[in-house]
């Protein structure tokens, strides 16, 4: 039997440089659904980058990302939901 070994201690950090690249992950949920609730979105957007839980740090790259789009006129905010153009 195989002993594997596993560190708990890793978990993959957001490169929160690059929260520009949101946009497109962003941008394309939108398309598909229309309009999100910012949790919504938050957590669409981080399974398009591959993590399963949002975290803080995954949770704040995410909506840096999100202002970011909002800021580009990507998307519009309607109340408590994000809205693509």
């Amino acid at each position: 039997m195989n002993n594997i070994q596993i560190d708990f201690d890793y978990l993959p950090t957001v490169n929160f440089a690059s929260y520009q690249n949101h946009i497109y992950p962003i941008k394309y949920i939108l398309e598909k659904q229309i309009s999100l609730s910012y949790p919504d979105l938050v957590r669409e957007a981080a399974k398009l980058f591959g993590y399963a839980r949002v975290g803080s740090n995954v949770e704040g790259a995410m909506v840096a990302g999100i202002r970011y789009a909002l800021a580009k006129g990507f998307a519009i905010q309607d109340g408590d939901r994000v809205v693509g153009k």
